[in-house]
């Protein structure tokens, strides 16, 4: 039977039960012009100084990866939009937004960002994508919300993961998965080192995934367990320092080729990538890490 859209904290289905689904295959960047850290929104931004010359090198090298992409078809198509004045964390264009399909119709979630300065965000992407003619969609509830970074899609499949606690309330999923018409699964996050999703989950194929589990609660990990065959965990020192579960799997529409573009380190999480099949890119971030973020943060994927 195939799962209602709504939210749960404990699935009543398998993955094998889900509607397939194309991978999202255009991909946002946003300009870092304003890139900076002006305050403390987690906690690798303390004391943070950002070389602004050296973080518009690095987002080039970004730009450049997905333009290859881009001309060996493994993307569809490569959005750059400017960066705004008094605007600092507009670069992680992950989290304003959320892009999905609803009945053959390409939409946008808005978010509700936690911090003023990242409300701001949202108007700007908005106008953007309506010029691009995606259908708005407004959230009612008074919650926060925050897109990309919280909202996982599975490779190939309706299916959302839904990460809570910090940046994101639970009961918000009840009203996005009805407007999306998509099934959620939520996971509380429980360690201010993984404020978001994007940051310590990334599935890979129907069967597999890589977690730091120090990020999730015991319910979470046991639900991630039950619906993955194979749980790569990997250690909460190689996830801090190198920001490893923060990369970007890039699925082609075929399923048959698989790449990762992902920060430059000696993490694991590298040799697991290449065990699993997958093409690794790997580039720099670093000035990005000391805001909290790196590559799957810095760009957001829309239908």
């Amino acid at each position: 039977m195939k799962p209602l859209a709504k939210a749960y904290d404990k699935p009543d289905f398998t993955i094998s039960d889900l509607e397939d689904r194309g991978p999202q295959q255009n991909v946002l960047l946003t300009i870092p012009d304003y890139f900076d850290v002006i305050d403390v929104k987690n906690v690798y931004m303390e004391g943070s100084i950002i070389d602004r010359r050296l973080a518009k090198k690095q987002w080039q090298q970004l730009r450049d990866t997905y333009e290859a992409l881009y001309k060996r078809g493994l993307i569809r198509g490569l959005f750059v939009e400017p960066g705004a004045e008094g605007l600092e964390d507009m670069v992680f264009c992950c989290n304003p937004i959320y892009s999905w399909v609803v009945d053959d119709t390409r939409c946008v979630v808005l978010s509700h960002m936690r911090y003023p300065s990242r409300q701001r965000e949202v108007e700007h992407h908005r106008l953007f994508c309506e010029r691009q003619g995606f259908k708005i969609i407004e959230l009612e509830g008074k919650g926060l919300f925050e897109g990309g970074g919280d909202a996982i899609p599975h490779p190939y499949k309706r299916l959302i993961w839904g990460g809570y606690g910090h940046r994101s309330d639970r009961f918000m999923y009840d009203e996005i998965s009805a407007k999306l018409k998509t099934p959620i699964i939520c996971l509380e996050l429980v360690s201010p080192y993984f404020y978001h999703l994007d940051t310590c989950f990334s599935p890979l194929d129907d069967d597999t995934v890589l977690i730091c589990p120090d990020a999730f609660s015991k319910e979470g990990l046991a639900v991630i367990h039950q619906m993955y065959k194979k749980v790569y965990d990997i250690p909460m020192a190689d996830v801090k320092e190198t920001f490893s579960l923060n990369f970007d799997a890039v699925f082609d529409e075929s399923g048959e080729k698989k790449v990762a573009v992902i920060q430059k380190s000696n993490s694991i999480v590298i040799d697991i990538l290449q065990k699993e099949g997958y093409e690794v890119i790997q580039i720099e971030t670093g000035e990005y890490m000391k805001s909290g973020g790196s590559v799957f943060c810095m760009k957001t994927v829309m239908d």
